[in-house]
C-alpha cells in the first residue's frame, strides 16, 4: 500500500457512512415520466436517486444509465416499457401506425420511472466504514449506496463523496 506522510490511513479507514454521506437525499417518484426524471436529475446535478412510491415506500433506484438504456431500446421494447399496448387489451382500441409513431416520438413522456428503474436498492447502515462502502460499490459496479437508519433512507454515499474525503485528507501535490 502506498503511504504518504500527510495521510492518516487509519483515520480514513475508520470513517463511517454517517460522516461522509450527503443529506438530504434527493428522491424521485415512480410515476414520473422519463422526461421529468431527466429534467430533475439535470437540475439537481445528480446522476441517480432512490425511487419512492406515492406512499413514501422505497421501491428502487434510477440513474442516468437507466435513461440511456431506455433511449437505446428498439421501438417494440420502448412501447412495452411505456405500457402502450394496454390500449388494445383494456379498451379494445387498435392503435394505428400514426398512433404508434406519435407514441414512440413521445415515449420519454409516456414511460414512467417505474418501468426503467432497478428495483434492488443497495444500502448500508450509518456505521458502515469507508472500506466497506468502497468494496460494495466496486463489487456491484455501482456509483452510490444509500444509507439507512431504521429502514429509512437518511443519506447517500457516492463516488463523489469518497473522492472528496480522499482529496481533503490527502495533502498531495502531483
Amino acid at each position: 500500500m502506498l503511504q504518504h506522510p500527510m495521510v492518516d490511513i487509519d483515520g480514513l479507514c475508520r470513517l463511517q457512512a454517517g460522516q461522509i454521506m450527503t443529506v438530504p437525499v434527493q428522491t424521485v417518484y415512480e410515476g414520473w415520466s422519463v422526461k421529468r426524471l431527466m429534467r430533475f436529475l439535470l437540475e439537481a446535478r445528480i446522476s441517480g436517486a432512490p425511487v419512492i412510491a406515492s406512499d413514501g415506500e422505497l421501491v428502487g433506484v434510477v440513474s442516468i444509465s437507466d435513461i440511456v438504456r431506455f433511449e437505446n431500446l428498439g421501438q417494440q421494447d420502448k412501447l412495452a416499457a411505456a405500457r402502450l399496448d394496454c390500449y388494445n387489451e383494456y379498451v379494445g382500441y387498435q392503435l394505428t401506425e400514426a398512433d404508434l409513431k406519435s407514441l414512440l416520438d413521445h415515449a420519454d413522456e409516456n414511460c414512467t420511472v417505474n418501468a426503467i428503474m432497478t428495483p434492488a436498492v443497495i444500502s448500508v447502515n450509518l456505521t458502515a466504514t469507508l472500506p466497506e462502502i468502497a468494496s460494495i460499490m466496486r463489487e456491484r459496479n455501482i456509483h452510490r449506496v444509500f444509507v439507512q437508519d431504521k429502514s429509512r433512507v437518511v443519506g447517500v454515499v457516492s463516488t463523489s463523496n469518497i473522492l472528496e474525503v480522499i482529496s481533503r485528507l490527502c495533502d498531495c501535490t502531483l
